[in-house]
């Protein structure tokens, strides 16, 4: 019987700053890059939160046009805010679909919508230790108006929403893959993964694979671009440019630079300690950093000793192949920040 490989299914990670696009394919057991493409948002575009949809379609469509896929269809991911993730108990040996009329029925003790206005998804994670007959169940919600403009956004580009996902587990999919390359911590252990954006910081914390907690933070790179801004007297735009590629004065590393990752690291110890707070009888084991500030020299450095914790940058394309026509230098630049695109595209691949 010959055996077929299942469509292209493109990556699409919509933030409030960008669109990011990762396409993979697999062979023989070997995942391989075909294309990756970053089409910042329009600046000053609707301020924080969601862009304007229309904005966010038209972008969506010039990066998936200049990135030449031949894909019609995409998964792409709502922010953990937005979703109510939470582990329930039910009874053991109940079939699906007792399980969704179980959480139709008695939603209102986990989800604080109605559920007539609720996208929800679980999985059986099996025997709960503290309830003997019953099993653990992930159950993952969020209001249905979430997902309708997500799909809606995708078919004003011209493509179909395959799947919609919630970012904190597009991050877990692309840490394991992560782990399971060699040499790389083993999977199991209590595991920060800490995603730094343009205007929030991300911090989602797993144990053996299952979600324990999750929070966003104020504070991201957008800092560094404002103190940019401010001392070189620099556009948005430029600072943006000139902090990625380069071409800053010579000062900017000590005077702006610097401060900047002592703050960044300060406020990322706080978030942990937040963490540690809320949850005194868990301990991170390694933390995992991804965005656009993961690579800023002395970071992860500087959390590794101030925090005591193992750190790593994250690189979800480790172990992969890379197209012909991919610019590899760009893509190991750019790595961390294509995190929740990556962790998006290996969704082609679930059974």
């Amino acid at each position: 019987m010959l055996a077929f490989a299942p469509p292209p299914v493109i990556g699409l990670d919509i933030s409030s700053s960008s669109v990011k696009l990762v396409e993979l394919s697999r062979t023989k057991g070997r995942y391989r890059v075909e294309r990756f493409g970053i089409e910042p948002l329009p600046l000053n575009n609707g301020g924080a939160g969601m862009p304007d949809m229309d904005v966010v379609a038209a972008t969506v469509a010039a990066l998936i046009k200049r990135s030449q896929t031949r894909a019609k269809a995409a998964a792409t991911a709502l922010p953990g805010a937005v979703a109510i993730i939470k582990v329930i108990s039910l009874p053991a040996g109940m079939n699906e679909l007792d399980i969704d009329e179980q959480i139709r029925l008695e939603g209102g003790q986990y989800i604080p919508y109605s559920m007539d206005g609720v996208n929800f998804d679980f999985v059986v994670l099996g025997p709960d230790d503290t309830r003997p007959g019953y099993d653990q169940v992930l159950l993952i919600a969020c209001k249905r108006e979430a997902v309708e403009d997500r799909v809606a956004i995708l078919d004003k580009a011209g493509i179909q929403a395959r799947v919609v996902d919630v970012e904190p587990f597009t991050l877990l999919a692309a840490y394991e893959h992560i782990a399971a390359q060699p040499g790389a911590v083993p999977l199991g252990q209590t595991v920060a993964l800490i995603d730094v954006g343009a205007t929030t910081t991300k911090v989602n914390v797993f144990q053996a694979g299952q979600p324990i907690y999750n929070r966003e933070h104020s504070f991201g790179g957008d800092r560094l671009t404002e103190e940019i801004m401010r001392r070189y007297r620099l556009s948005q735009e430029d600072a943006g440019r000139m902090k990625r590629r380069g071409g800053l004065p010579e000062d900017y590393e000590q005077t702006v630079l610097a401060p900047f990752v002592d703050n960044l690291v300060v406020d990322l110890l706080r978030s942990l300690e937040f963490f540690q707070s809320s949850m005194p009888n868990a301990h991170v084991d390694q933390v995992m950093l991804f965005g656009g500030c993961a690579q800023i020299p002395g970071v992860s450095e500087a959390l590794r000793e101030r925090g005591q914790v193992p750190v790593t940058v994250a690189n979800p394309f480790a172990g992969m192949d890379v197209a012909a026509g991919v610019d590899l230098k760009r893509l190991q630049q750019e790595a961390p920040s294509l995190a929740v695109a990556c962790g998006l595209a290996l969704r082609r691949f679930d059974p």
